[in-house]
C-alpha cells in the first residue's frame, strides 16, 4: 500500500511539473504579439562543491551563456563563489558573492551577493529538493539595493536500473522591492526545467534539458520568453571526504547494532547494521582515492582495486588487482551512500530503504478458550 502511494505521488509530481510547462510556454505563446521575437539562449554550468574543514565547505560555478543561437553569440559569464555549511545529511546552508561579466552591449553587469537553504528529501525512489535563495542586487541602472527571492523545487526519479533519472524543477523568482528604473516589486520570472540526469560516479554528475525561462516586463517593456538548452557537469568533491578526518576508534560494538555474517571471501571486512543502514569497514592500507573503486548495487557493494601491486595483507589478498563483492541483506536507498577513506580504512554507509526498516507491531493478549 505504500509503495503504491509512493508511485502515485511520484508519477503525480513529474506530471505537474509537465503541466507547469505547458502552461508556461502557453501563456509564453499568448504574448507574442507583445514579444514576437522570443530569445534562444544556451546555458553550460559547471558548479563545484568541494570541503574546507568538516561540515564547512566551499562552492564555485562557471556558467557562460549565448543567446540567439548559433552559439557564436557568446553573452555573458556567471560566475558564482561562496561557502555551504551542512546542518546535517539532508539540509545545507550557502551564501556568497555572484558577479557577471557581459558580452552583450544591451545587458547590464550584475554583482550580487547570495544565501540559500537548501534540504532534500526521499520518497521512496523519488528525490525531492527545496532551494530558497535570497539575492541583494546591485546595477548601473538604478541606484539602490534590489531584493530578489527564488524558491526551487526539483525533482529526480531514476529510470529503472539504469543511472539515469528523469530531472525537474519550477522554480518562480520574484523581486522584494522596487528601484526607481529598475525592478519592481512583485513577480519577476518563472523557470521551468525538464530533462535528464546521470550519475557518473559519486562524485561527477551530469543533467541536460529543457528550460523555459518566463520574464515579466517592468518600466514599459513587455514580457519576454526565453527558451533555453541546458548542460550541466556537477562536480561534488566533498564525496571524497579527504579534509577534517580523524583517525578511526577501535571502539567495542554498540549495543544497538548486529552483525552482519560476513561470506568466506570477506572475513576482514566488518559489516554491521542498525535499524536505519548497514556500515562497511574494510582495511586498505597504502591505498588512495585513486587506486580504488567503490560500486554499490540494489544488493552488493562491490569494492576493486586497480593498483599494481600486492600489499593488500590485511584483506588477507595474494594477487592485485582485485575485487570484492558483499551482499546487502535488504534494498538500500544507493544515491545516499556516503564513502570516506583515512588511515588506511575504507568506510562506506548506506542508508536502508523505507520499505526495509522495520516496523513494530503490537502484540495483544487473547484470553484461552474455555
Amino acid at each position: 500500500m505504500r509503495s503504491t502511494c509512493v508511485n502515485i505521488m511520484s508519477a503525480s509530481m513529474i506530471a505537474l511539473g509537465l503541466v507547469m510547462l505547458t502552461t508556461q510556454i502557453s501563456k509564453a505563446a499568448s504574448s507574442s504579439s507583445k514579444n514576437p521575437d522570443p530569445d534562444y539562449s544556451s546555458w553550460n554550468s559547471i558548479p563545484i562543491q568541494f570541503p574546507i574543514h568538516k561540515k564547512l565547505g566551499g562552492y564555485f560555478e562557471v556558467q557562460p551563456r549565448w543567446s540567439r543561437l548559433p552559439v557564436h553569440n557568446f553573452a555573458e559569464l556567471v560566475t558564482r563563489s561562496g561557502v555551504t555549511y551542512d546542518i546535517n545529511k539532508h539540509a545545507s546552508l550557502a551564501g556568497g558573492y555572484y558577479w557577471t561579466p557581459l558580452f552583450n552591449p544591451k545587458l547590464n553587469y550584475d554583482n550580487r551577493l547570495w544565501q540559500q537553504l537548501t534540504s532534500s528529501h526521499h520518497l521512496s525512489k523519488l528525490k525531492l529538493q527545496n532551494r530558497v535563495r535570497f539575492e541583494e542586487i546591485w546595477r548601473d541602472q538604478y541606484d539602490g539595493t534590489s531584493v530578489r527571492f527564488r524558491d526551487q523545487l526539483k525533482f529526480m526519479y531514476p529510470i529503472g536500473e539504469t543511472k539515469w533519472s528523469i530531472v525537474g524543477s519550477e522554480e518562480p523568482i520574484w523581486n522584494v522591492n522596487t528601484r526607481e528604473h529598475g525592478p519592481q516589486r512583485g513577480w519577476n520570472q518563472n523557470r521551468v526545467f525538464i530533462g535528464l540526469g546521470r550519475q557518473i560516479n559519486a562524485v561527477t554528475r551530469i543533467e541536460c534539458g529543457y528550460l523555459n525561462q518566463y520574464k515579466i516586463g517592468h518600466n514599459g517593456k513587455p514580457n519576454q520568453v526565453n527558451h533555453v538548452l541546458v548542460a550541466q557537469l556537477s562536480l561534488d568533491l566533498r564525496k571524497l571526504k579527504l579534509h577534517g578526518q580523524t583517525k578511526l576508534a577501535q571502539a567495542p560494538q554498540a549495543p544497538n547494532t548486529t552483525s552482519i555474517p560476513p561470506n568466506n571471501h570477506l572475513a576482514d571486512v566488518d559489516v554491521t547494521q542498525t535499524a536505519k543502514d548497514i556500515k562497511l569497514v574494510a582495511n586498505v592500507p597504502n591505498m588512495e582515492i585513486q587506486d580504488l573503486e567503490l560500486i554499490v548495487g540494489r544488493h552488493t557493494v562491490t569494492i576493486k582495486n586497480n593498483k599494481q601491486q600486492t600489499g593488500l595483507q590485511p584483506i588477507s589478498l595474494a594477487s592485485s588487482p582485485f575485487e570484492k563483492v558483499i551482499q546487502l541483506p535488504c534494498d538500500i536507498e544507493r544515491d545516499q551512500a556516503e564513502a570516506t577513506l583515512c588511515d588506511g580504512k575504507l568506510t562506506v554507509v548506506l542508508p536502508k530503504q523505507q520499505e526495509s526498516v522495520g516496523k513494530k507491531i503490537a502484540i495483544h493478549y487473547v484470553k484461552p478458550a474455555s
